[in-house]
């Protein structure tokens, strides 16, 4: 078939492919091309002219290719390139991420360009997302083309492959979107034998069913379907056997396994080619020229038939060891054969599990219990149990607990106490929900009495995690040392590495100096153990937590080194909850334009958890700035709820505070911030007790030795809020300084007695970039009879990237030259009290700890200009 009204499209892979071929290969270009079109619109076709076109100009083609089974083949495209091109050992075993990155490094040692395809990625699994994700982002990189198909039109917003393509497509992909042929195309490829207006009117243009229906004798076929089979009406019994086996394999068929099942010969196959029924597909195998044309023949075999065809099939694949168990399962499940459902979903399973394909190894779990109703009890619990696990990837809190708990109801009917122990305790941790305390609770008594060693050691680390995540921080800290302990004698890795982790978490608000050692343990463990999510939720609890403690030399290198293992494995949530607690930080450090080029990368995030953090900090910036609003405040608000944690809460509730007090609604604070400060005030945990209440002081509804009593009453780190209610705001503004938080040290000013604090705290909050706030505090001080206050900040200021003034801007400078306070004062006549002055606030600013670091952030910032 003549390739029509496609040159555009092909010249566009074909540049694509002479860049890569004659370019440097870090030099920005796309080395990534989207083929988008409906079934039947050529896909294919346009691919395999580029093809051609990549072996004129001497570039190797690697193709690959996802099917339409039930449950995906892990893997399968890369798979099908692997049998081919001898790379197998980069893509059957291990790790997935060390697979790709193996086969990222082959890439870059190509001296040819090469065009890797890979078909119908609207069918791909989780690892081939995964692959095709982590190749597009690092792809430039190498001499290579990747062009990927799909159908657009079965690619909905809840399609997974959606975010695959969003993301590819962010880094620069070329999209080619397909469509229909014209009248005067269509003409030229029926020639006389058709009317052409009549077939363009039935087929819209779509080059297959313009095809078909050309090849038809007689009236024009009412559908496509009806022009396939009308092809095969004629042929022979041997033919029209090998026809129907082969519609039954969508990811082709095996030469040897269509003549044995079908009992058909050379000819009766060769027939079937010469009439393009079917050709020759990647690995030698039988394929049908279009998914259209197969499913048109595998729905005309009649139930009974196709069934006893798919036990043929089933029984000619497990006679060769070497079969994809995906496959196998397949046609198990057609054939309505129970035993080997039952054989080859575990088989499947961990396969797919392994690669990272966990919704397709969730999907055999499903399909066992579905199929295979009456499992014995310690069968079924087991497989309950291997789906909880696959869906705890993926799935969430809500669906994962719902299906442990099913698993539990069997553990409970067969009496097997260590399994009924493990899961109460897997059960009680939920990071998503509150509701995990009171289960774990239950979980560690359950396991006293019937099921100590590693259940109890579980259950009592997942307690300590939940204490932790509900800011419980003492009682945390209390169990998780009991657990480490006893998982340490039972050499239990897992539940040492959970309570070390709820332990150093908890840490960190109480004694932090005692918090890092735990946490980077943990990790450790995590990492000789080969166990990612060990590794990962030490790495994000240490940034995490440490960040909500305000140790920020902690927690940023941390969340970094997240940022980046996250990044490189192409784990997108875990990224973003990292990235969100950054952009929180910088939020605090005043640093805001860092702030919102952070919050611009999560705009798509689809954690839950990263959303809270996100929306919360814009709130917060928008509040504060007086920027127009959204709906950012109501979602903070709702979101939090959603979850119900403290740490998720308090902050939410603050920023609703922050905005009724610019709004000169300070009535409404109480009723905002009081369930959250009554929950602080309950767990005994001192800055949000600090923040909260604060703003119940600020309104009269909490006296100011109350709140000094209520923190005095905890342990805690929040020293700042102590001096200030304690009457020593010099204390606490020193405090806020050395911490680098220049928001909290001008409310702290705002909140004195001194109206000459007062007044420097509008000018701070003015230079920071909280306008509203500015405006809100200059109102009540001239109500308060106060006259000098300070007038807003310039429009050079504004522009700074971190609200320096002209005048900081000329010290900065002098600075990045290692130059004293009396230097600096000499060289802009200036006192040196005022020097000092200068040099305080750009720290601040600057979230620099020392003239050192803001020196190198001066040179920085001298280099980015």
């Amino acid at each position: 078939m003549a390739l029509l009204e496609r040159d555009t499209e092909l010249t566009e892979i074909s540049d694509l492919l002479r860049m890569a071929a004659e370019a440097e290969v870090h030099r920005p270009r796309s080395s990534v091309v989207l083929v988008a079109g409906e079934a039947g619109m050529g896909k294919s076709a346009l691919l395999r002219a580029a093809a051609a076109t990549a072996q004129e100009i001497g570039a190797d083609v690697w193709w690959g290719a996802c099917d339409a089974l039930s449950t995906p083949r892990t893997l399968g495209p890369f798979v099908d390139i692997a049998e081919v091109e001898g790379v197998g050992e980069l893509i059957v075993a291990g790790n997935l991420y060390v697979r790709l990155a193996g086969l990222l490094r082959r890439l870059r040692e190509r001296d040819k360009p090469l065009l890797l395809v890979i078909e119908d990625a609207h069918w791909a699994d989780a690892a081939t997302r995964d692959a095709l994700t982590y190749l597009g982002r690092r792809i430039n990189d190498t001499r290579a083309v990747l062009a990927v198909s799909f159908r657009d039109d079965e690619v909905d917003p809840q399609h997974p492959l959606r975010p695959v393509l969003g993301q590819l497509v962010a880094q620069g992909a070329t999209r080619l979107e397909l469509s229909g042929l014209s009248p005067q195309a269509v003409g030229a490829l029926v020639g006389e034998r058709r009317d052409a207006a009549a077939v363009h009117r039935v087929t819209k243009g779509n080059p297959f069913y313009v095809t078909e229906l050309a090849a038809t004798d007689g009236d024009l076929p009412a559908t496509v379907a009806d022009a396939v089979l009308a092809r095969a009406f004629d042929l022979p019994p041997q033919s029209r056997a090998a026809l129907d086996v082969a519609s039954l394999l969508p990811d082709g068929a095996e030469l040897d396994l269509v003549r044995d099942v079908a009992s058909a010969d050379s000819a009766a196959i060769d027939r079937l080619l010469h009439r393009g029924l079917l050709v020759g597909g990647a690995g030698g195998r039988l394929m049908f020229r279009h998914e259209i044309a197969r499913l048109a023949i595998r729905d005309a075999v009649p139930g009974g038939i196709a069934q006893e065809l798919h036990g043929r099939i089933l029984g000619w694949l497990r006679r060769r060891p070497t079969a994809d168990p995906a496959r196998v399962m397949h046609h198990a499940v057609a054939a309505g054969d129970e035993a080997a459902v039952r054989d080859f979903a575990p088989v499947a399973a961990a396969k797919a599990s392994a690669a990272g394909s966990h919704r397709e190894a969730a999907k055999h779990w499903e399909t066992l219990l579905a199929q295979v109703p009456d499992l014995e009890p310690r069968r079924r619990a087991e497989t309950l149990q291997a789906l909880a696990d696959e869906l705890a990837t993926w799935a969430g809190d809500v669906r994962t607990a719902e299906v442990r708990r099913q698993a539990l109801a069997v553990w409970e009917e067969v009496g097997d106490r260590a399994k009924i122990g493990t899961l109460r305790g897997l059960i009680a941790l939920r990071r998503n929900s509150a509701d995990g305390l009171a289960d774990a609770e239950a979980a560690v008594a359950y396991c006293e009495a019937n099921a100590t060693g590693a259940p109890l050691a579980l259950a009592r680390a997942a307690l300590a995690f939940d204490h932790m995540l509900a800011r419980r921080n003492r009682e945390a800290v209390e169990i998780a040392e009991q657990a480490v302990a006893e998982a340490e004698m039972i050499g239990d890795a897992s539940a040492l590495g959970m309570a070390l982790n709820a332990l150093g978490s908890a840490m960190f608000f109480i004694d932090p100096d005692r918090a890092l050692g735990p946490l980077t343990r943990s990790y450790e463990i995590g990492v000789s153990a080969g166990d990612d999510h060990i590794a990962a939720r030490a790495m994000l609890n240490i940034g995490s937590a440490a960040g909500e403690a305000r140790a920020y030399a902690i927690a940023v290198p941390w969340l970094d080194r997240m940022i980046a293992w996250s990044t490189d494995r192409d784990l997108d949530q875990s990224r973003d909850y990292c990235l969100a607690w950054k952009a929180r930080i910088r939020l605090e450090q005043g640093r805001w334009s860092e702030a919102d080029t952070l919050l611009e990368r999560l705009s798509a995030t689809d954690d839950l958890i990263s959303r809270i953090v996100a929306t919360t900090v814009l709130a917060r910036l928008r509040v504060r700035r007086g920027d127009p609003l959204g709906t950012a405040l109501e979602d903070a608000g709702r979101l939090a709820e959603q979850v119900g944690h403290l740490q998720r809460t308090w902050p939410a509730a603050a920023a609703r505070a922050e905005w009724l007090w610019v709004h000169g609604r300070e009535r409404e604070i109480p009723a905002v911030v009081e369930p959250a400060f009554a929950a602080a005030k309950e767990v005994g945990f001192d800055w949000p007790i600090g923040e909260l209440g604060g703003w119940l002081v600020r309104v009269g509804e909490l006296s100011t030795e109350d709140l000094r009593m209520a923190l005095a009453a905890v342990p805690g780190t929040a020293d700042p809020y102590r001096r200030q209610f304690a009457g020593d705001t010099s204390g606490a503004l020193a405090a806020w300084e050395l911490l680098g938080c220049p928001f909290e040290a001008a409310m702290t000013k705002l909140d004195s007695d001194d109206n000459a604090l007062r007044a420097e705290a509008v000018g701070e909050l003015r230079r920071l970039g909280a306008r509203a706030f500015a405006d809100a505090a200059a109102r009540r001080l001239r109500i308060d009879g106060v006259t000098h206050i300070p007038r807003g900040v310039r429009p050079r200021t504004l522009n700074d990237p971190d609200g320096l003034t002209v005048r900081e801007g000329e010290v900065l400078a002098l600075l990045a030259e290692g130059r004293t306070n009396a230097e600096i004062a000499s060289r802009l006549h200036l006192s040196v009290k005022t020097a000092g002055h200068h040099v305080s606030a750009i720290l601040a600013k600057l979230g620099a700890r020392t003239r050192t670091e803001a020196a190198a952030i001066a040179r920085e910032r001298a280099g980015a200009s």
